[in-house]
């Protein structure tokens, strides 16, 4: 019903006298997290998890993880599902996504690739083997994954940003432009696309406009610097 916090003040009282009860714990685990103790809830849920061999359970404690940016957790976490039931929905691509945010993109490719046979339309798994493919010169494969991943969702910055690029790379130039102008639009506090933008419009001779780019980029790079790091 949505009341998630009622749930938890329901449940709490009871854990201590029933720690075995795993069905209590696994519901006391998701009513914390939804009312936002994720710090309480997700050790719970991978104690039930790691007590019942559950891979669903393994796989929503991943989703939490990732979500929250604890990435080596996810990872863990992800594998520890895929090890019981590889075949579960999503897992393979989650798997993927905590390995490219480690920096591994080795490593997360074949996850990318089990979750494409299992799902041709997967988002995630053809928005980063698009971005693999390209940075591999490997532009018609790239095109082919970077424009569904757009065609399932337009409006994702990251998928028209690097089908921009593509473009760029490959003689599109004008096609490019546009798709970078239309994303500063739609993002203006987003550096990536004025970054693009001031080294396409140097490229084509705009010099005036590849400055205004780069002021740009150093005024919100100024404003994200006085920020400080972003807060989970």
């Amino acid at each position: 019903m949505g009341r998630a916090a009622e749930a938890v003040d329901i449940l709490k009282p009871l854990e201590a006298p029933n720690s075995s009860d795993v069905e209590l714990e696994y519901s006391l685990a998701f009513a914390e997290i939804q009312s936002g103790r994720q710090s309480e809830g997700l050790p719970l849920l991978e104690k039930v998890a790691a007590a019942s061999h559950s891979a669903s359970a393994w796989a929503a404690a991943g989703a939490a993880r990732l979500q929250r940016s604890e990435f080596s957790k996810a990872k863990s976490d992800l594998d520890a599902a895929i090890a019981i039931d590889p075949s579960l929905p999503g897992v393979s691509s989650m798997a993927g996504q905590a390995r490219h945010a480690l920096g591994d993109a080795e490593g997360a490719t074949p996850f990318f690739e089990v979750a494409l046979r299992a799902n041709p339309r997967d988002f995630n798994a053809n928005l980063y083997l698009g971005m693999y493919r390209m940075k591999q010169g490997d532009y018609d494969t790239a095109r082919k994954l970077l424009e569904l991943a757009v065609q399932l969702q337009p409006v994702a910055p990251v998928a028209r940003l690097n089908l921009a690029e593509l473009n760029s790379l490959t003689g599109h130039t004008e096609e490019a432009v546009k798709e970078f102008e239309s994303l500063e639009k739609a993002t203006p506090d987003w550096p990536e696309p004025h970054i693009r933008l001031a080294a396409l419009y140097y490229k084509l001779h705009r010099p005036e406009d590849g400055l205004r780019e780069r002021e740009i980029v150093e005024r919100i790079q100024a404003m994200q610097q006085q920020a400080g790091p972003p807060k989970n």
